[in-house]
């Protein structure tokens, strides 16, 4: 019974971490560039 009670805590656990992570990777900090100030696409560079 005492592994069931575990097994429940650990979920809880997870479930309560992984929100969290999965936040932080999707919302990059302030210091980082913004995707949209990456490389500028192949339209806007010239043809040669």
């Amino acid at each position: 019974m005492a592994s069931s009670t575990y097994t429940l805590e650990t979920f809880h656990l997870t479930v309560e971490l992984k929100p969290t992570q999965e936040a932080e990777p999707a919302r990059p900090p302030p210091s980082a560039p913004p995707l949209q100030e990456a490389p500028p696409p192949p339209t806007r560079r010239p043809a040669r």
